[in-house]
């Protein structure tokens, strides 16, 4: 995926960054990155979507009249206010 800032600087070492689906755009920009929709599931209120990048699976939560089809090439951004840090032990 890259670089990715963060707005809460992390320890040296190894992380695991998080991030809530509805969190996720699909849109250019700081934090941004070419993705795969590998699946798409209608949940009446929000579309939920996997994306596909780099070797990770990111969950991505949209409005229900998002125009997505599974297999589509997407730009997927990741808000660095919206990314939590987990530190591995």
């Amino acid at each position: 995926m890259g670089r990715i800032r963060l707005a809460n600087p992390a320890s040296a070492g190894t992380v695991t960054l998080t991030i809530r689906p509805e969190a996720v755009r699909l849109e250019d920009g700081e934090n941004s990155f070419p993705a795969r929709i590998t699946d798409v599931t209608y949940l009446g209120t929000r579309l939920t979507c996997g994306l596909a990048a780099a070797g990770a699976e990111i969950r991505v939560a949209l409005p229900p009249h998002a125009s997505v089809r599974e297999g589509d090439e997407v730009t997927a951004r990741l808000p660095a206010e919206a990314l939590w840090v987990v530190e591995e032990w």
